[in-house]
């Protein structure tokens, strides 16, 4: 989904930039969401030439142009860059008036507002669902959901509101877009993004590190789980959970049957599937073998038989 960008994520007035709590907290949030949305390449952002024209045209409000605080001098290259490589054109909304916003949300100024207002008016008159992503001064309060309504339009699309860099998280395919197709190089980092991803999601005390430093995947094994269709949720889950373990915890968790068969580690995927491992020391993890569910693949094979049978009686 395409995301409209607040036009208060890049505004700052000369006071609040001048003040260096509020400055690092503005730039924080900017920044952290522009790393989130290039690291996983997440979204395109909606931009119109009006809104453009109008930003620009009021450089007292873009403090960050030209005052870097002792910040890098890349700060406002960066930030036109990613504005300029996620960029998506949305065709100037002039049949439109400012949609109703509830609770308000606050602008540097009354044309930010109706621009803003507008284009958000002609997104949410298409099928089309988008994110919305807030500026610091506009995060919703906790309980408080955003209603945007008009005139014109029964009902509006109501976009997906991005409060938290992690919220962007949720709205990740993993296991289709970054689930991997082959053996390479390319394929084995993607499945390692969607590891990190998973447990990010769904490990509270995960700190963005897995407990090894070095994960290896064989050929053989990206080529099992490459050919998996039901049960890629279960490894996200197996090898994710694995990956935070030591192998003495691995060992005594109970979904995870961690055993040591033929030479070589091997713990639950479900229960016919498995994982088969190996350990380099302390910090190394190489996964060898995916050996897939040889029940689920029998009673496919009745089935069809079955059906076959069926058939032939007819």
């Amino acid at each position: 989904m395409d995301t409209l960008l607040d036009p208060e994520m890049l505004l700052v007035s000369d006071k609040n930039w001048k003040d260096e709590a509020s400055r690092e907290e503005f730039l924080a949030h900017l920044i952290t969401h522009i790393q989130m949305i290039r690291n996983y390449n997440l979204t395109k952002i909606c931009r119109t030439d009006k809104m453009d024209a109008l930003l620009w045209s009021h450089q007292e409000w873009l403090p960050w142009l030209s005052d870097h605080f002792g910040r890098r001098e890349q700060l406002a290259e960066s930030i036109f860059n990613f504005l300029n490589s996620y960029r998506v054109d949305v065709a100037e909304p002039e049949e439109y008036e400012p949609c109703n916003v509830n609770p308000d949300m606050s602008f540097s100024g009354e044309n930010v507002r109706d621009t803003f207002l507008e284009t958000l008016h002609c997104l949410g008159a298409r099928p089309e669902r988008f994110f919305l992503l807030p500026g610091k001064n506009n995060l919703p309060l906790s309980g408080e959901v955003y209603k945007f309504s008009c005139n014109c339009h029964r009902l509006l699309e109501q976009p997906v509101v991005i409060k938290d860099t992690d919220d962007w998280l949720d709205h990740i395919d993993l296991t289709n877009d970054y689930w991997p197709l082959g053996s390479g190089i390319t394929e084995q980092e993607k499945f390692i993004t969607a590891l990190e991803i998973y447990a990010k999601r769904n490990y509270p005390d995960f700190n963005g590190n897995f407990l090894y430093e070095n994960i290896h995947c064989t050929g053989n094994f990206m080529k099992g789980i490459a050919s998996e269709k039901d049960y890629r949720n279960s490894i996200l889950k197996s090898v994710s959970l694995r990956l935070k373990l030591s192998r003495n915890e691995s060992v005594r968790h109970t979904s995870l049957k961690d055993e040591f068969v033929n030479e070589s580690w091997s713990f639950r995927v479900t229960r016919g599937a498995r994982i088969d491992y190996s350990l380099r020391g302390k910090k190394t993890i190489i996964f060898e073998r995916y050996e897939p569910d040889h029940d689920k693949s029998r009673k496919k094979g009745k089935v069809r038989r079955h059906a076959t049978e069926q058939g032939r009686n007819l």
